[in-house]
């Protein structure tokens, strides 16, 4: 069932999660993700109308990105990961201010976090500033 924009910011307010405080248990994935997959950005995400907001951070020191320039506004728009490997040769992200500037994302790779009814809210994501693949 696909949900609109309308529906998933509706369902985004109801986790009342944007603007929180930092949790440990979400600090503790996004460091054991950017160990596990050896990227120096790992974050938990949520994209709400204007921006990307970030719940937990591993590697990077702002805590939001406006949305027309957020890898996770695109990521969010699929089920599955959303993986650029060399950012750099994609049309899309190659003049992103992130890429040609701080923090320099060459790789960027994405996974949906969704509530009970599968509306995607946000992402679980690991950035890198070199080009990479992910491996098993």
């Amino acid at each position: 069932m696909k949900f609109t924009e309308l529906e998933r910011l509706q369902a985004l307010r109801e986790y009342k999660v944007l603007d929180t405080e930092n949790e440990k248990v979400f600090d503790e994935i996004t460091k054991l993700l950017s160990q596990i997959c050896e990227t120096e950005i790992a974050l938990i995400s949520f994209v709400d109308e204007n921006r990307q907001w970030f719940k937990s951070k591993v590697g990077i020191d702002i805590c939001e990105t406006s949305r027309d320039i957020a890898f996770c506004s695109h990521a969010i728009e699929q089920d599955d990961p959303f993986i650029i490997e060399d950012t750099l040769k994609d049309e899309r992200f190659k003049n992103n201010p992130l890429v040609k500037g701080a923090p320099y994302i060459r790789f960027y790779a994405g996974a949906v976090l969704k509530n009970e009814a599968g509306i995607n809210l946000g992402t679980l994501c690991i950035a890198h500033p070199e080009p990479k693949k992910l491996t098993s």
